[in-house]
């Protein structure tokens, strides 16, 4: 606890003005200030500015465009019935939602930007290994797998991001991602994943999305950001 005579003693340091001031503050006549942290929305929302990560991403790809370092493979077996159409519509309805899984980075002159398509198809490759024998069907997925997951994207085109489907047994799917990290990251992904399981919830029943509008995209912090 402060000690009541060093508080007396600051506080007759103070001006009348500053005095009058602190004591409307602790009456509640005066709220204290405070920064507009608030992010506002971007009146254009095709093209923004690179974030600092995004731009720390896109310089370490110019260095090696070939890598698929910063590549975020996820892969998901599924058993049970599996409703292929709902499942693209469902990432389709995704990639509608969020301007980032629509974004590439093409140059405006020497400097990057963000540029986001209005629309983009997400296409889901599917391969049938069903009929395999389990060895060479093993083997097959394995190489499937790991060719979505190193292959290096072009930042400058959209999308970046990538879907497999291999179907293992007519109740046995295999579900792979592959999404650059400019776009994702592991907060995002999470999201990611629960929308996409909220959106194939309702899809199959011709359910509408269940998900609320977006009060932001991650166009509009990036302008902020740039603002501050």
């Amino acid at each position: 606890m402060a000690n009541t005579g060093d508080l007396s003693a600051r506080l007759s340091q103070l001006s009348t003005a500053k005095r009058e001031l602190l004591e409307k503050r602790m009456r509640g006549e005066v709220a204290d200030s405070a920064p507009d942290t608030s992010i506002p929305r971007n009146p254009n929302q095709e093209i923004a500015p690179l974030s600092f990560t995004q731009q720390r991403l896109w310089f370490l790809h110019q260095l090696q465009p070939d890598s698929a370092a910063y590549n975020i493979p996820l892969a998901f077996m599924l058993e049970g019935a599996l409703d292929e159409t709902a499942l693209v519509a469902s990432l389709n309805a995704l990639v509608a939602r969020h301007a980032a899984l629509r974004t590439s980075f093409p140059l405006n002159g020497t400097e990057p930007q963000q540029h986001v398509a209005p629309t983009l198809t997400l296409p889901l490759t599917v391969h049938d290994l069903h009929a395999l024998p389990p060895s060479d069907r093993d083997r097959a997925a394995h190489d499937l797998l790991h060719a979505s997951a190193t292959q290096p994207f072009d930042l400058a085109t959209a999308p970046l991001l990538r879907g497999l489907l291999l179907r293992l047994a007519p109740d046995r799917h295999l579900f792979a991602l592959t999404l650059h990290h400019s776009i994702c990251d592991e907060w995002s992904l999470a999201i990611f994943l629960r929308e996409l399981g909220a959106l194939y919830g309702a899809f199959p029943t011709h359910t509408p999305s269940p998900l609320p509008p977006l009060p932001i995209q991650y166009t509009d912090f990036t302008h902020w950001q740039r603002a501050q």
